[in-house]
């Protein structure tokens, strides 16, 4: 039996990229589109991260609470909680995005994403490491630690995800699946391929 199902955030929960709302929020839309989908992960990521970290705190929050959800994301955590199951999401979007999705959801058991805050003068704050070092594998080690903290098997564990930076979470989790998958390499790496969100409930 599963007693927990982590989810990545965008394309899967919600529909769409976050990070186009933020961008659109704070007037940098055409900046960060120009970065999406190009050359080393790690990088792009690092040079998304140095435009946002210069936006109002309520911009983040703002952009969580207006990306469309997947229609199916909701009645499938109350399901899931139903069942006595936890959730968690684990996203490389910045916190406040996360949390305002996890709260339109009803809520999640845990969240791990890059953690953003106020500093005492009051100026933006974004924890270190913003951007692991590790990007590729960051999904995976924060699932271990999310399971450990649970007290839960890694065999115990559904990882959902859409693209290939999420291929080594759900290589690490108990079953792995790929969410109307957006590269061939997470459709092979994946226990099974499902095209509707609910049917995670096949699976736990």
């Amino acid at each position: 039996m599963r007693k927990l199902v982590v989810f990545d955030r965008d394309g899967v929960l919600v529909e769409g990229r976050s990070v186009l709302f933020l961008a659109r929020k704070i007037g940098k839309e055409k900046e960060i589109v120009q970065l999406l989908d190009k050359g080393d992960s790690l990088e792009r990521a690092r040079k998304i991260f140095a435009i946002c970290k210069e936006a109002p705190l309520h911009c983040f929050s703002d952009a969580g609470a207006e990306v469309p959800l997947n229609p199916e994301a909701k009645p499938l955590f109350e399901e899931l909680k139903r069942r006595g199951l936890r959730t968690a999401i684990i996203s490389d979007a910045y916190s406040p995005i996360v949390e305002a999705v996890a709260r339109r959801l009803g809520g999640a058991d845990a969240l791990a994403a890059p953690q953003i805050s106020l500093n005492e003068e009051g100026l933006l704050k974004l924890e270190e490491p913003a951007v692991p070092e590790k990007y590729e594998e960051w999904k995976a080690g924060a699932l271990e630690e999310l399971a450990a903290s649970f007290k839960i098997s890694l065999s115990e564990t559904v990882a959902v995800g859409d693209n290939a930076i999420d291929v080594p979470m759900l290589n690490k989790a108990g079953v792995g699946l790929a969410y109307s998958p957006k590269t061939r390499e997470i459709e092979l790496a994946a226990d099974a391929v499902i095209r509707n969100l609910s049917d995670v409930l096949d699976y736990v």
